[in-house]
């Protein structure tokens, strides 16, 4: 093969002169994928994801000496990653996932010039997948630990032991923003009925003794002069 030649020839015409038809087929291919989970598909949504990964890959496989991890595709790799992280957030499965993404093979495939054309395809899009998978993995993991941190702030309890004693009920394993969060809505608490003392009790905490604690529960002490009683 010339090194200076494309070895995409096929997949990067119909990008360039029938992306339309292209992704047409390809979320034709999506929707009757046997891998994807049953349920309605919403096309529109998706068609923003569609047209800037073909536009991106269009510019990449024009290019010689694309492989995977080439700097031509790495556009397209972003892309691609996106797409995954964007499934994770909307809840998809990873099988909706991969579906989305070899749907785009399969379509890219058919317009494959010859055979060889063909089998680097396949050997692109198993990286193409792994990105995707790999982003997909990401997002649920961002989602899950923003959900965590929204729960334990919601539900980390502020009581009053007494009409003049607020108390902090420390649980689980805080970040930052929820200590903040926390110690903010005792001070107020203290402001509100005048407390000449308060109780952070961390007996819940996983690291009581976490640096994020300790910081936490020293920049609270150095915004009041009332007593703190540590639980």
């Amino acid at each position: 093969m010339d090194p200076a030649v494309s070895a995409y020839p096929g997949a990067s015409a119909a990008l360039a002169t029938r992306r339309e038809a292209l992704i047409a087929r390809w979320m034709q291919g999506y929707q009757g994928s046997r891998l994807r989970l049953p349920r309605r598909v919403d096309l529109d949504e998706l068609s923003g994801a569609a047209q800037g990964l073909c536009e991106a890959l269009g510019a990449g496989l024009g290019e010689p000496g694309v492989a995977p991890g080439h700097g031509a595709l790495r556009e397209a790799e972003k892309r691609v990653a996106f797409v995954g992280g964007s499934f994770g957030m909307a809840g998809a499965s990873a099988f909706d996932l991969s579906a989305f993404v070899l749907a785009l093979r399969d379509a890219l495939a058919a317009e494959a010039a010859s055979v060889d054309e063909r089998a680097l395809l396949v050997e692109l899009f198993d990286w193409f997948c792994a990105l995707a998978l790999e982003g997909y993995a990401t997002s649920r993991e961002d989602a899950l630990r923003l959900r965590y941190r929204d729960e334990l702030e919601r539900g980390t309890p502020l009581v009053m032991i007494t009409h003049e004693l607020p108390a902090a009920l420390l649980v689980g394993d805080p970040d930052r923003t929820v200590l903040e969060s926390v110690f903010g809505r005792l001070l107020l608490s203290v402001v509100r009925v005048g407390a000449k003392a308060v109780i952070v009790d961390g007996a819940g905490l996983t690291r009581a003794a976490d640096e994020r604690v300790v910081e936490a529960l020293t920049g609270f002490a150095r915004h009041r002069k009332a007593e703190i009683i540590l639980g």
